[in-house]
Formats: C-alpha cells, sequence, structure tokens
C-alpha cells in the first residue's frame, strides 16, 4: 500500500528541502512537482492570463506528475504545490502539509537560493532573470502565491510554520507525521 505525504506552500518557504530530508528520514520517495511542471515556462503573460481567468487549476496540473504518483509504491513523499487541491492527485494524498512562511522571508530564501543556484552553475542571464523575477513578483508571484494558499492551505492536515530554522521545522514535522502513523 503506498502512504503519500505532500508538503505543499509558497516558493521559499522550504518545501524542496523539507521534502528532501522527510523521504530520507521515512526511507520513502521523493517526487517533485518542479520535475514535471510546464507552467513556468510560458513566460509572465501567460501566467498572468491564467490568474486572470480564474487560475483553472486543471491547467497546472501535471499528468506526467500524477502518472510518476502513480506508479510509487511503499512511502512516498510529494513536493508540490497544491496538496489536496491538485486535481489528478489530491484525492492520493494521506496527509496533507501546508507550510507557513512570512512572504518576506519566502522571497529572500528563494532568491537567496537562486544566487546560490547561478554561482554554483554560472549563468549569464541570471541578473536579468533576477531583476524580471522581482519586477514581475507584485504582479504575477504574489497573487500566484495567494492562489495557492487559499486553494491549498485549508484542505491541509498539518500547518507547520517555517520562519524558524530547518532544522526545527524538520524535527516538528517528523513529530507531527508520527502521530498520524505515518513514520
Amino acid at each position: 500500500m503506498t502512504r503519500v505525504v505532500a508538503i505543499s506552500g509558497p516558493p521559499g518557504a522550504g518545501k524542496t528541502a523539507l521534502a528532501r530530508r522527510l523521504a530520507e528520514t521515512a526511507g520513502a520517495t521523493l517526487l517533485s512537482f518542479d520535475d514535471f511542471e510546464t507552467m513556468t515556462d510560458l513566460g509572465p503573460a501567460a501566467i498572468e492570463d491564467w490568474l486572470d481567468r480564474g487560475a483553472p487549476l486543471d491547467e497546472l496540473a501535471s499528468a506526467p506528475f500524477a502518472a510518476a504518483v502513480g506508479r510509487a509504491r511503499g512511502r512516498l513523499v510529494l513536493d508540490m504545490p497544491l496538496g489536496r487541491a491538485d486535481p489528478l492527485v489530491g484525492d492520493r494524498i494521506d496527509c496533507a502539509v501546508w507550510l507557513d512562511c512570512p512572504p518576506d522571508l519566502a522571497l529572500a530564501r528563494k532568491v537567496a537560493q537562486f544566487a546560490r543556484d547561478a554561482a554554483t552553475q554560472p549563468a549569464p542571464g541570471f541578473a536579468p532573470w533576477l531583476a524580471a523575477y522581482l519586477q514581475n513578483y507584485e504582479r504575477i508571484v504574489r497573487p500566484c502565491i495567494d492562489m495557492l494558499c487559499e486553494k491549498s492551505r485549508n484542505t491541509a492536515d498539518i500547518i507547520l510554520d517555517t520562519s524558524g530554522s530547518e532544522v526545527t521545522s524538520h524535527e516538528r514535522l517528523t513529530t507531527a507525521l508520527k502521530i498520524r502513523k505515518f513514520l
């Protein structure tokens, strides 16, 4: 029987780091939605249009991600934006976790991650890309985060404040999952 925990939250809340640590702790398979998503490849205008049309979740959902979830066996940790609100995967989730993080801290973490990635894998277009990300933050990124919170947070079994350290967040998450008999 497959047991599925989904870790959701805004960019920079710590989804990937916590999902990775949880998968290691639980001896679980980790699947990251980011490895399958294509929405961000569309560009700011298309994403803004999607938001203006009410952000239909079926357009964000990924059939290849859902197929990978369907093939998995045993314990499974999902690093994904929508949790139970995902129209293709939501009904397979046994425990949905929402990561709460103050927006300024989440943004600072995300920018720091981008900078670390650019330092280890030099990208000549990094500075213009970062400038565009920050320029579009208020108009596109923040409304996407608000939509995620509105559609995902209320369906979570666990809401975890991740404004502290990654270690503390991991300890609190594993304790909550032990209570729910996932670990």
